[in-house]
């Protein structure tokens, strides 16, 4: 018997109940990746495992249909997502958390100063570990509440003490990364793609990053620093990618004239 299950292939093809499920089991500190892989394959493709036999075969069933599968297979199964262990190429988060609505999955909107908050948050939790970072980041990253009234799943800071991140801030925190992944494909002249070798940022590399970012925009005049701050991120991150792009042009022909 040949049994065909649909198993989502990518990040985009999650629907919300299926993207808070991947974090539920992500979160959790009792799998594996491996075991992750095969838990959420299975729930995806709508299957349950009833029990195993002492060879250790795993009887699944899908609907009505009742079958066997080795160690192998299921090792197969694991593998179809592989691709939770990447971030998105393009960012995608939980819609709804504690009955407030996400941005748009690019901040489109939001505040350039806003964005250097969350950008600080984000580092300060790679960092540190310290989850209360992801629940700031939460107030600006879902600023307004849901127009339709109906439960909502609340925000948990920790699932069950300080060091466990739970399924929503874990949602946060790569929701961020995803974007931070996508920025340097928009803005390749501004953001250069990091070295996963590379040296976690300080409090300070960071506080100077932030600094010459809005140095770079008011160009040196500090009545403009408010302006340059509620300039939409977008608007803002285009500015400094064409700044950026005129710097290394400048620098090229510096190189060749000396």
């Amino acid at each position: 018997m040949t049994l065909n299950l649909k198993i989502p292939v990518s990040w985009g093809e999650l629907t919300q109940k299926q993207l808070r499920y991947v974090y539920e089991i992500l979160s959790s500190d009792r799998f594996s990746m491996h075991q992750c892989k095969v838990i959420l394959a299975l729930r995806l493709a709508g299957v349950r495992i009833e029990t195993r036999d002492n060879d250790g075969k795993a009887w699944l069933r899908k609907g009505k249909i009742l079958f066997q599968a080795s160690d192998s297979e299921l090792l197969a199964i694991a593998h179809t997502l592989d691709w939770i262990e990447k971030y998105p190429i393009l960012p995608v988060r939980l819609e709804m958390i504690n009955g407030r609505m996400a941005r748009h999955p690019l901040m489109n909107g939001m505040k350039f100063g806003e964005w250097i908050i969350v950008d600080n948050l984000y580092q300060t939790y790679i960092s540190t570990k310290d989850v209360s970072r992801c629940k700031a980041m939460f107030t600006h990253l879902y600023p307004d509440k849901a127009p339709v009234l109906r439960r909502f799943r609340s925000f948990r800071l920790h699932a069950r003490d300080a060091s466990t991140i739970s399924p929503e801030a874990m949602s946060i925190f790569r929701w961020v990364a995803a974007f931070k992944e996508w920025l340097p494909l928009r803005y390749p002249n501004f953001y250069q793609r990091r070295d996963k070798n590379a040296v976690t940022p300080s409090p300070k590399d960071i506080r100077d990053a932030m600094n010459a970012q809005i140095r770079a925009l008011t160009k040196g005049d500090i009545t403009k620093e408010r302006a340059v701050l509620d300039m939409e991120i977008h608007r803002a991150l285009t500015e400094l990618d064409a700044l950026a792009l005129e710097a290394e042009k400048l620098r090229i022909q510096l190189k060749k004239q000396s």
